[in-house]
């Protein structure tokens, strides 16, 4: 889809968890949990964006598809 944003952003994993000091603290350790919740949640996000892309790489497929074999048989006027 030409005009449409094609870009699904990778989420970052939060680094807290693989720091020992993240363990020291509480605020620390909350921290690193609302980090890690958020992390979670562009998961979701970053999982539903490559599920709607796939499904316009599916669509535009079949268009192209439908429209050469629409050509293939001499019609000049295939949306």
């Amino acid at each position: 889809m030409a005009g449409t944003l094609d870009f699904c952003p990778r989420p970052v994993k939060p680094t807290c968890v693989e720091d020992d000091a993240t363990y020291a603290q509480p605020a620390s350790r909350k921290a690193c949990d609302d980090d890690v919740k958020r992390y979670i949640a562009a998961t979701f996000n970053f999982r539903s964006c490559i599920a709607v892309q796939m499904e316009n790489v599916i669509r535009d497929t079949n268009r192209l598809s439908q429209k050469f074999k629409c050509r293939s048989e001499g019609n000049r006027s295939c949306d």
